[in-house]
């Protein structure tokens, strides 16, 4: 099984977004790595994690 299947995702990617938030100092490349990822993933998941944050007013 994949280690983050469909119905984790959202929990993971909520996790990363809050992660680099405390650690803006590391590359996608060492993100991805923590978790397992590509640092192209983690690009795709700040992304879409900032874009509702910023739409939440967060």
């Amino acid at each position: 099984m994949a280690k983050y299947d469909s119905l984790r995702k959202p929990k993971r990617d909520a996790e990363l977004f809050r992660y680099w938030k405390g650690h803006q100092e590391l590359s996608q490349k060492e993100i991805g790595k923590h978790f397992g990822i590509s640092h192209a993933r983690v690009s795709q998941i700040l992304k879409k994690e900032g874009g509702k944050n910023a739409s939440e007013g967060n």
